[in-house]
Formats: structure tokens, C-alpha cells, sequence
């Protein structure tokens, strides 16, 4: 009975603060203006759904400039994201721009709060107290970077934690669906890819088609809609991705400075070629893909993916083409494995040094935040450390009681 009750609770809190936030903005308590914190990168998303619900191309600098310009200073100058992002955004999204960024913020805020309560929970490790959950999430820098951006990140991190939850209960048709807002982030997505076809082949037939029905079906109903709306909007995203110096307003890509490998690669040869080559932004991703097939493929046929997931992000992170702070709200989960296995440790001297580790890397990031090192390139060293406590998770894995 207490079971029961347990279950219908999380829901209905869920649901209560749902309806709170609402309240909250629609009765102007809160509103955030263009310029402050929260709305930088959302002002992207909006301006984004404002110009597609009119049939105009969210992906032309000078449409989107002209967005930005009636709200006020501080916004994005274009939009990279797929067209089906506003749509999943839409309920947020339709509301007046101050309403909307107020009303984002406050549901990062909740999927976080979530995250720190229900993650556990889906790597069944429930025991695992929800202050020491609660302080890894939202004391996690890249969490805060996606909060003070007015990012996605969040909505990824669930989202990559429903799909965790699913498959482990065996609900394949809710696994598929639930992995849908990790293609608003194609770059992510597509190292991921490799082992969700492992996975998928070993499934039952039954089961293959129900996770195929819940990604590809959910997929085509967003992008039945966008085209709806504006049926040239996947070309208008393809050209931009192909042509992005063409697109008014944007800042080159060979000018991003990211968390990733191939930045500092295009850091160090800068001088050396009397420009910023593009070229490791093409070549090491696909190195890096191309690696991690053949890894999988050939040594982890059988896919775990409460630690599988958790690494491939770190590398997809690391060596993509390009990655933001706050896309490496990501690989929390693998913050959370390592903690909860720890917790279940035997073995004081591994549970200890297992928590030391993630404790270091949380204090460490929010240190180095504080310094003049906090430029975003500087956090590459993060997914790093998060791959090395996988290591050490894999070779300590039967004393953490994850042997199965």
C-alpha cells in the first residue's frame, strides 16, 4: 500500500510545482528581462519559435537579430538547435518573452531538484542519501552554467536518466521516447548512436520495434509539426549547419572556444599556421567515433548502460567537435554511479577514495570558476577526471558491487 502511495506522490509534486511556476510567472511574481541571468541562450529558443510559428527561418542571423532587438539587449545572435527544439519547448515558449525566461528558469530549476531526488533511484542505487545527491547536482558547475545560460543541458540530463530508467524495468516504448530531447543536441547523439545499435540488435523483435516506434515515431510527429509550420525548416537547418559563415550574425565556428580537445588542438597550431585551422573540428570527432564503434563493437558487445552512457558522453564531450560547460551537465550521471557504487562499498579505503574523487572534481570546477582560468576551454579537464573515475569504477567494479 505504501508502495502505491509512494509511487502517485512523485508525480503529483511533480505536477504541483508544474502548476506553482505557472502561477508564479502569470501573476507577474516573476519575470525575467532580456540581459539578466537565465536568458542569454534562451532568448535563442524564443526568438527561434517566435519566427517559426510565422513561417520564417529561425536560422537567418539578420531575422533573428531583428528578434533580439525588440527585447532588448543581451541575446543570442542565431540559433543551431534542430527545428523540433522550439516545438518541445512550445508550452514555455508561447508565453511573452519575460514570462517565458522566467518560467524556463524555474523549471531547470525543478528537473534538477528531480535529478538530485529520482537519479538514484534509476540506476537503482536508491539507498543513496538525497543530500548527497542533492549537493552533487546542484553544486555540479556545469549544472549552474546551464541555469545562469538559460540552457538545455538539464533537459538532456533527464531525459538521458528516464532512458536509464526505462530500459532497466524493461520499457522499451518509453525508453525510445525519452531519448528524443537528446537529439536536440545531434553532436551528442551521434556517438551515442554505435550503442544504442548494439543494444537495439539484441533486443527481441517484439522489443526492436517498440523502441524503433517510440524514437522514430516521436520523431516524425515533431517534425510533422515543424513542417506544418514551415515546411523548408529542416533545409533551412541543414544549409545552416553546411554554410555556417553564411548565416548573418553568427559567430564562425572557427572561432569557438570550447571544452573540447580539438579547441586546444586549434589553439596550439594557431600560431604555427598563421590562422585557426577548422580541420580538428572535423578530423577527431570522426577519429573519436570511429574509435568508439570499434571499441563497443568489438570488446562491449553487451551493453550496461549505467556506465556506458556515462562514458561515451565523457568522450563525446571531450573529443566532439565542439562542447559547452553546461553540455557536460551530462555526465553527472556517471558522478552519481561512481558515488552510489561507492556508498555500497565494502571496502572502506575504495568507498573513500571513490568519494574523495567526486568530491574533488565538484570543489575543483567551482575553484577554478572563481579564478581567471573560467574561460570555457579552461573545463576541459573535466570530462577527463569524470573518465578516469570510470576507470577506476570498471577495475574496482565487483568491490563496488557492480559485477553483474
Amino acid at each position: 500500500m505504501m508502495r502505491g502511495v509512494n509511487h502517485i506522490r512523485g508525480p503529483i509534486l511533480a505536477l504541483g510545482y508544474v502548476c506553482v511556476s505557472y502561477a508564479l510567472v502569470l501573476c507577474g511574481v516573476m519575470r525575467f528581462p532580456l540581459g539578466v541571468a537565465g536568458t542569454h541562450d534562451f532568448s535563442q529558443y524564443w526568438g527561434a519559435w517566435d519566427l517559426l510559428r510565422r513561417g520564417m527561418n529561425p536560422y537567418d542571423g539578420a531575422l533573428m537579430r531583428a528578434v533580439q532587438d525588440g527585447l532588448g539587449a543581451g541575446g543570442a545572435d542565431t540559433t543551431w538547435a534542430p527545428p523540433w527544439t522550439p516545438i518541445l519547448l512550445a508550452p514555455v515558449l508561447s508565453l511573452p518573452f519575460d514570462q517565458a525566461a522566467a518560467l524556463w528558469f524555474l523549471y531547470q530549476l525543478g528537473i534538477a531538484l528531480f535529478l538530485a531526488y529520482f537519479m538514484p533511484r534509476a540506476i537503482n542505487r536508491p539507498d543513496v542519501p538525497l543530500l548527497l545527491s542533492g549537493l552533487l547536482t546542484l553544486f555540479f558547475l556545469p549544472v549552474l552554467d546551464s541555469l545562469y545560460w538559460g540552457q538545455l543541458s538539464l533537459l538532456l540530463t533527464l531525459s538521458a536518466v528516464m532512458f536509464l530508467y526505462f530500459e532497466g524495468r524493461g520499457r522499451i516504448l518509453a525508453a525510445g521516447v525519452s531519448l528524443v530531447p537528446l537529439t536536440l543536441k545531434p553532436h551528442l547523439m551521434l556517438f551515442l548512436m554505435p550503442a544504442v545499435f548494439l543494444w537495439w540488435w539484441r533486443l527481441t523483435v517484439k522489443d526492436r520495434w517498440r523502441f524503433t516506434f517510440g524514437l522514430i515515431g516521436s520523431l516524425s510527429v515533431l517534425c510533422l509539426i515543424v513542417m506544418t509550420l514551415a515546411p523548408q525548416a529542416l533545409l533551412w537547418w541543414l544549409s545552416a549547419l553546411l554554410n555556417p559563415r553564411s548565416v548573418v550574425g553568427a559567430v564562425p565556428t572557427v572561432a569557438w572556444k570550447t571544452a573540447t580537445l580539438s579547441t586546444w588542438v586549434r589553439i596550439i597550431l594557431a600560431d604555427a599556421v598563421r590562422g585557426v585551422p577548422i580541420w580538428p573540428m572535423i578530423c577527431l570527432p570522426l577519429t573519436s567515433l570511429g574509435a568508439v564503434t570499434f571499441f563497443y563493437a568489438r570488446y562491449r558487445p553487451i551493453i550496461r548502460w549505467r556506465t556506458t552512457f556515462p562514458t561515451i558522453t565523457s568522450i563525446a564531450l571531450l573529443t566532439g567537435a565542439y562542447g559547452w560547460l553546461y553540455d557536460q551537465s551530462l555526465i553527472l550521471v556517471g558522478m552519481i554511479v561512481a558515488a552510489g557504487d561507492a556508498l555500497a562499498c565494502k571496502d572502506r579505503k575504495i568507498r573513500f577514495s571513490a568519494l574523495v574523487v567526486v568530491g574533488a572534481i565538484e570543489g575543483l570546477a567551482i575553484a577554478q570558476s572563481l579564478t581567471g582560468y573560467n574561460e570555457q576551454h579552461y573545463f576541459v579537464w573535466i570530462p577527463i577526471a569524470v573518465l578516469c573515475l570510470l576507470a577506476f569504477h570498471r577495475k574496482h567494479s565487483r568491490a563496488l558491487g557492480d559485477d553483474k
